[in-house]
């Protein structure tokens, strides 16, 4: 007994330790959060209010809009018909008054920020979501998530002026100053549809698998579009409607919620997947950092005046503020370039790479390789990282240490070796094909615990 009493410690103590070392080696710091607000139920979009500096809060699960001072962080309730399920909200410059949509009823509200009443009503399509205001011509683009369109109200009449037809499931919608067109994302059909607001004509492009949410870049006249089911953040040129970027998330993750932040040139991403928010540098198109917020993180709103990140969390019926001189990092402009061959020596097409420890800033990277064998990883914090390279089959490891505003180069063959064998290149193709030691052994660790347990409640 004292024997096993021994092995169950050592045993627990090894579990608990490699546990917290991938804690450690795959989330930054938390300190970017400086405040969580309590607000109505299921909280989901936002909109930030320069003439008040106020955020306003869609409270899906309450028929109700939370306003946050941004100064105080006090809170106003502003009441909404029952069955509103308000899910989204825009802000109109000019009138100074806040768009919501309720995706409940079909309809959209509007609030006036100087007394925070709802004024009107205006039926739009089945299960409005996304809402964007185009200030050149004064109108609310709708997103009509139930069918295929998006409604076009005037802000002068307070009525819709025309539909527009667009792909399956529209979701988010956001308008591009520059080239005067509102780009919409296509959940159902895995597209972003582009609308012309001179004509309402439609371009479509092909892009992810459940494309959900989209915002504008309004330095590098870009558009970032999230993809929940593809774990990827899509980079779109609005000068020839081109994919020009992939920043991909590590399986697992689902991304969702953007925000721009133009103090810093970051996207800030909701990853509902990890309870976290991502933080990607505009200039590299790579992750920088990530910030633990808390269960089931939705939406993202930028808060200019204050330099704060909003993100409703939705299980929990709070907003969490981050301070966005806290929470990133300022990625550099170092890169890492890994090329896996097979065991033939030609380059492995299709190979994935992922970090398996990384500099405590640095967020996870993950990639897959191309036709010659690499892939590149850039803008990312200078340090030591071990890598993991797998064909879904063999698993080497890649350590490689990458100093500031240089490129740091590795390669790695996967060789098929015997069980517990070891590569020349002092990589490991693990005991149990597609896993590394650590993962076996951790596996093992974690089977003698159970085991272990099971046997003392017989």
């Amino acid at each position: 007994m004292k024997s096993i009493r021994v092995l169950f410690t050592k045993s627990f103590t090894i579990l608990f330790a490699i546990i917290l070392a991938f804690s450690a080696t795959h989330t930054a710091s938390a300190a970017g959060v400086i405040r969580t607000i309590p607000v109505g139920s299921s909280p989901e979009g936002m909109v930030y209010d320069p003439a008040l500096s106020e955020v306003f809060v869609a409270n899906h699960g309450s028929d109700s809009i939370s306003v946050i001072n941004d100064v105080s962080y006090a809170v106003t309730t502003v009441n909404l018909p029952k069955g509103s399920s308000p899910w989204s909200l825009v802000y109109d410059s000019v009138k100074g008054e806040v768009f919501v949509s309720d995706w409940g009823s079909g309809y959209v509200s509007i609030i006036l920020d100087g007394s925070n009443s709802a004024s009107t009503s205006i039926k739009v399509g089945g299960g409005p979501w996304g809402l964007a205001y185009d200030s050149k011509l004064g109108e609310i683009f709708v997103a009509n998530s139930g069918g295929n369109t998006v409604s076009i109200i005037s802000d002068v009449s307070n009525t819709v002026i025309a539909n527009v037809t667009v792909g399956a499931n529209p979701t988010s919608v956001v308008y591009d100053p520059v080239v005067n067109k509102i780009f919409v994302s296509d959940v159902g059909s895995n597209s972003v549809s582009i609308i012309s607001d001179k004509d309402n004509s439609v371009e479509t492009i092909q892009v992810g698998n459940y494309s959900v949410f989209l915002v504008y870049d309004s330095a590098k006249g870009e558009i970032f579009n999230s993809n929940l089911n593809d774990n990827t953040v899509l980079v779109l040129a609005d000068s020839n409607n081109t994919i020009v970027g992939t920043v991909a998330f590590p399986q697992g993750t689902a991304p969702y919620g953007l925000a721009y932040d133009s103090g810093r040139e970051e996207i800030f991403v909701a990853d509902k997947g990890k309870s976290l928010v991502s933080i990607i540098s505009e200039k590299s198109n790579a992750q920088v950092a990530n910030v633990t917020v808390g269960p089931t993180p939705e939406f993202v709103v930028y808060d200019p005046v204050q330099g704060e990140i909003y993100v409703t969390s939705q299980s929990t019926d709070s907003v969490v503020v981050l301070s966005d001189s806290a929470s990133s990092t300022g990625a550099g402009t170092s890169s890492i370039k890994v090329t896996v061959l097979a065991s033939d020596g030609n380059p492995e097409t299709g190979a994935s790479v992922t970090s398996t420890s990384a500099p405590s800033t640095q967020a996870p990277i993950s990639g897959v390789t191309g036709s010659d064998g690499s892939v590149t990883f850039n803008g990312v914090v200078p340090g030591s990282y071990t890598l993991k390279a797998t064909d879904g089959y063999i698993v080497n490891t890649v350590s490689i240490t990458v100093s500031s505003g240089n490129v740091a180069s590795s390669s790695t063959m996967l060789k098929s070796q015997p069980s517990g064998g070891t590569s020349s290149g002092g990589t490991s193709s693990g005991g149990v094909p597609g896993y590394t030691y650590e993962e076996v052994t951790a596996g093992i660790i974690l089977g003698t615990i159970i085991l272990i347990w099971a046997r003392r409640r017989q």
